[in-house]
């Protein structure tokens, strides 16, 4: 459930941290396809097996927590907020991993690149921005921080001006 934790922290830009997520998505469908095959069937069998679902509900609100601190980072990074709730962001990176998971296992080759495409215009519908946009974004974000403003307001003020 920490498994991009780090690159999450780490990430200086949106880019970065695109990259990151992406490439980390791409390396456990690769590696560890049998484990989510197996939670996928662990889940589907909770809807038969009562004895099952506590234990599905609890990994399920852990994943939707774990997508959650990823995209609130997303957002962080763009300067702008997440659009939907995390029940929904997390339904949604799901479907799109569980389908590439599909295709993967299927011995579709493009499945992982389309998975890492289709991440990356969600995350951009999530947290309001488009292709290309959120480097621009993050930068405007920066240039309006807090601290920011107030540097820039101590070289606007007459003291400052005079100094020039």
């Amino acid at each position: 459930m920490t498994r991009y934790d780090e690159v999450t922290a780490e990430a200086a830009s949106f880019d970065e941290l695109m990259e990151g997520f992406t490439a980390g998505l791409a390396e456990t469908v690769r590696k560890d396809a049998s484990m989510h095959r197996l939670w996928y069937d662990l889940r589907a069998q909770s809807l038969f097996e009562p004895a099952f679902r506590a234990d599905v509900a609890e990994i399920d609100k852990s994943l939707e927590r774990m997508i959650w601190r990823v995209l609130s980072r997303f957002a962080d990074l763009a300067g702008a907020p997440v659009r939907v709730p995390s029940s929904v962001a997390y339904a949604m990176f799901d479907g799109l991993f569980q389908q590439c998971l599909l295709k993967h296992l299927a011995g579709d080759r493009r499945a992982v690149a389309v998975l890492r495409s289709q991440v990356r215009l969600v995350v951009g519908q999530l947290v309001g921005t488009v292709a290309g946009e959120p480097a621009r974004r993050a930068r405007r974000s920066r240039a309006t921080h807090p601290s920011e403003r107030a540097r820039r307001g101590a070289a606007a003020s007459p003291s400052a001006s005079a100094s020039r």
